[in-house]
């Protein structure tokens, strides 16, 4: 049977940057938008959302960000969330505060006010990935392990060398996990391959920054910086 991971992975070889951070960014993000349009009001993910407290910082800024925004869904999540946490806090509502209730459990012994402050730690502290994070996480290494067990045929071998390659942290992932040595060798030569070509670009940028050469223009090596940083860090 034919891998339905496998076009995918193609495709995205052909584009810049990493073939894996490009395929998770586009999955999450249909995810994320599949959510709001179906799931919002689904109890199983409702839970899940209240669990994580909502988003992590990084999908937080992609819906505020993009057009996934749909600010009634968000409203939804966020009022759910909110209140899961007050429920969880340490109650200190206004009249203790009136009649100086206050003020006395201030003055506590020091292992009363520790375990005030471990009960709303809990209540602030996320139990579950954030949904979008965890989504991302499992379809990156569904595509991956189809990557590894396909990298030896031409025309993956072919985009794979083609391409910018992966990026280090989805690189290592691969290298993680069992792995032939025909493969992880083909993996390694790739990936120095590109590290070279990469190494000689940033010099190529730094030799025609000296004012002696600057009439010379920059060529492909004028944004080597971007994925020189792009290839050692991933991009989300």
């Amino acid at each position: 049977m034919a891998d339905p991971n496998l076009p995918a992975i193609l495709e995205a070889c052909a584009q810049p940057g990493c073939p894996l951070c490009r395929l998770a960014q586009s999955a999450t993000a249909r995810f994320l938008d599949n959510l709001f349009y179906e799931m919002v009001n689904d109890a199983g993910m409702r839970g899940q959302l209240r669990d994580s407290l909502g988003f992590c910082k990084t999908h937080t800024r992609l819906l505020l960000d993009t057009s996934l925004r749909d600010p009634l869904g968000l409203t939804i999540v966020y009022h759910d969330v909110l209140n899961a946490i007050l429920l969880n806090l340490p109650r200190l509502d206004k009249a203790e505060r009136a009649t100086g209730v206050l003020d006395r459990l201030l003055r506590r012994p020091p292992e009363e006010a520790a375990e005030q402050a471990k009960s709303a730690l809990q209540a602030l502290t996320p139990r579950t990935p954030c949904p979008a994070c965890d989504y991302r996480d499992q379809y990156t290494l569904s595509m991956l392990e189809s990557l590894i067990l396909h990298l030896e045929t031409p025309d993956l071998s072919q985009a794979l060398e083609a391409s910018h390659g992966l990026c280090l942290p989805h690189l290592r992932l691969a290298l993680e996990k069992p792995i032939s040595a025909s493969r992880c060798a083909k993996l390694i030569l790739i990936h120095q391959d590109k590290f070279l070509k990469l190494r000689d670009e940033l010099a190529e940028f730094i030799r025609k920054s000296d004012y002696r050469f600057l009439e010379e223009g920059f060529g492909a090596e004028r944004n080597a910086y971007q994925r020189a940083m792009e290839m050692l860090a991933g991009s989300e």
